[in-house]
């Protein structure tokens, strides 16, 4: 079979207008016109599926510098004004997570439980069972007296939590049973598994005090007691109250930041030494333990069970 790629000499070139491809010679305008529709058709399409993406990224981004600014009013200590702050950035962009939890946790801490509860729900259907939302969402269900559904909550955290997750998420839900003196054998287990994951953590020392405080196992409570208070004690260094640190020589450090850290600190503190004048009465050492709530209260809380 023959083959020839070219053309042979005889074959002369067609003088039709149309040419050897039968298509007519191209028209420059026509050729301008067509690139030009292609190339606004291309800048159309693209910005089509960015312009959406730059919003939602400009959106994200102005509801950070939003809630930074409502963080500023919290630390000023206008926490009303903080969530008033917040509500009008949600007005703007309804589907922010980060603000709904942080408005959650501030309606909280005002005890508006209720709003609290709103915030959360909204923060579920955006983002599903998202880790913060189930611890939120169980601490403003135990403060409104509500065990079963914070317990519920917690059993999911555990449940949703991943390997890195896992140690500090039994201790939380074994810490609420004890708070709610159910399920304590259970507890007791959860907590230990937790302490075999991380190791004698102050927190979990803590948890796991409690838990045989309320088993009435008190000589094994009280060295899980003492070893979690002397942990935290040498943790919390009290003359750097009034010169806070920083890594940079050249930053200076937000007081406000520091103290509201601190005010953090102390209340852990106070937990525990709380915990262990429980114990110190339990165990019938009165001047212990009342040595141990006069610390309580000096550290600025009340000795009981609102206390956790």
């Amino acid at each position: 079979m023959s083959h020839t790629p070219y053309p042979e000499p005889s074959d002369a070139p067609d003088s039709s207008p149309l040419g050897r491809a039968g298509t007519s010679p191209p028209n420059p305008a026509k050729t301008s016109g067509t690139r030009l529709l292609t190339t606004t058709l291309c800048v159309v399409a693209v910005a089509i599926v960015a312009v959406p993406l730059l919003y939602k990224g400009l959106a994200q981004e102005l509801g950070r510098w939003r809630l930074a600014a409502a963080s500023e009013l919290r630390l000023n200590g206008e926490l009303a004004a903080a969530i008033r702050s917040l509500d009008s950035a949600l007005e703007s962009d309804p589907n922010h997570v980060e603000l709904y939890l942080q408005r959650a946790a501030w309606h909280d801490e005002l005890k508006n439980h209720e709003a609290a509860l709103q915030d959360y729900r909204q923060v579920q259907k955006l983002a599903g069972d998202d880790p913060r939302m189930l611890l939120g969402r169980a601490l403003t269900y135990h403060r409104m007296g509500k065990p079963t559904e914070a317990l519920g909550d917690l059993q999911q955290l555990v449940s949703a939590s991943t390997p890195a997750e896992r140690a500090n998420a039994l201790n939380t839900h074994a810490y609420f049973r004890a708070l709610n003196n159910t399920e304590l054998d259970e507890a007791l287990v959860e907590i230990d598994k937790s302490i075999d994951m991380v190791g004698p953590q102050p927190a979990l020392l803590d948890t796991r005090g409690f838990i045989r405080y309320r088993l009435g196992d008190l000589t094994a409570a009280r060295n899980d007691l003492e070893s979690a208070v002397a942990a935290y004690e040498s943790h919390l260094d009290l003359p750097g109250l009034q010169h806070p640190a920083t890594d940079d020589p050249l930053k200076v450090a937000d007081l406000r930041v520091h103290k509201f850290q601190m005010e953090r600190e102390k209340q852990v503190l106070a937990v525990v030494i709380y915990h262990r004048g429980l114990i110190y009465e339990a165990l019938g050492e009165a001047q212990l333990a009342k040595a141990d709530f006069d610390t309580v209260t000096a550290l600025g809380f009340e000795p009981n069970d609102e206390l956790f």
